[in-house]
């Protein structure tokens, strides 16, 4: 069976959308990690509390990514309401960590 020009299409589509959804899910959750790790490599200090509060941002940014994925709203559907305040409490996290830098810049 042939399949047409449209079909074609759809499939490779489908195929690179999968593609680009796992690769941005596993980068995340590395750059977390790493950004995690090399926090606590920094024993404490202003650069590395700035950079746990990151790492807590980025981990809600991320959960609130995986939250708004459809396959988990059918699991857990009230998955749904959760995807804005994780954004919310990621970036505001990251806020925090900025505002830290910018008091020992400024001193």
């Amino acid at each position: 069976m042939m399949l047409t020009t449209f079909e074609y299409i759809d499939v490779y589509a489908s195929v690179l959308e999968n593609f680009s959804f796992w690769s941005t899910v596993i980068v995340a959750f590395a750059m977390t990690i790493a950004v995690a790790m090399l926090s606590r490599k920094m024993r404490g200090g202003v650069f590395g509390t700035v950079l746990a509060y990151f790492s807590g941002g980025m981990l809600f940014v991320f959960f609130g990514f995986m939250a708004n994925m459809v396959w988990f709203q059918e699991f857990l559907p009230t998955l749904t309401f959760m995807y804005g305040p994780l954004y919310i409490a990621g970036f505001a996290l990251m806020g925090v960590g900025a505002n830290k830098l910018l008091k020992v810049i400024n001193g």
